[in-house]
């Protein structure tokens, strides 16, 4: 299993729902934690991993520094609170970082292996889940940018493009 890197297709396809939490999709799920952890991660769509499902990971830090993991598939999200700027990079755009506006907290739903969850997140567990639903919908986190970050990151977001397009070839 290998990163999706800007200007991947798997980054802004449709992303079909999990019928079923299948020994298949268990198998590709414990494929994308090194992925993850391996770039430094702590979220991860599966369109980033060139499957174009509804279903992230996260790896976040608790308030005792521990790492809570965790896998959720057909998710849905409420932000609220204030919108904040937050840096932000991704995966699928490597050494590219750039200040999003983010709202607080966010009710994250959907279902795990324990079971169905909802959730109230906060501080980077919020933004994490925001981010990786924004891939579920295949909005690219460039296009989150402000424009004056867009151009300051344009000369980096076309140099990874042109690298992508020639490792294809």
């Amino acid at each position: 299993m290998e990163l999706a890197i800007y200007p991947s297709d798997y980054l802004v396809s449709m992303n079909k729902k999990i019928e079923a939490y299948t020994p298949e999709v268990a198998a590709k799920v414990a494929e994308m934690w090194p992925v993850m952890e391996s770039a430094d991660g702590v979220g991860l769509a599966a369109p980033q991993v060139g499957w174009n499902v509804q279903l992230f990971i996260m790896g976040i830090p608790d308030s005792a520094g521990e790492t809570v993991r965790r896998a959720v598939w057909n998710p849905t999200i409420k932000t609220f609170g204030d919108q904040v700027p937050m840096m932000e990079g991704c995966l699928s755009f490597p050494r590219i970082r750039a200040e999003i506006k983010r709202w607080t907290h966010a009710r994250l739903t959907g279902q795990t292996v324990d079971g169905p969850i909802d959730e109230v997140l906060a501080g980077l567990a919020a933004q994490a889940a925001q981010h990786e639903m924004d891939h579920l919908d295949g909005i690219l986190f460039i296009e989150r940018m402000t424009p004056a970050d867009r151009l300051k990151n344009e000369p980096l977001i076309r140099a990874l493009a042109e690298t992508t397009l020639k490792k294809k070839k």
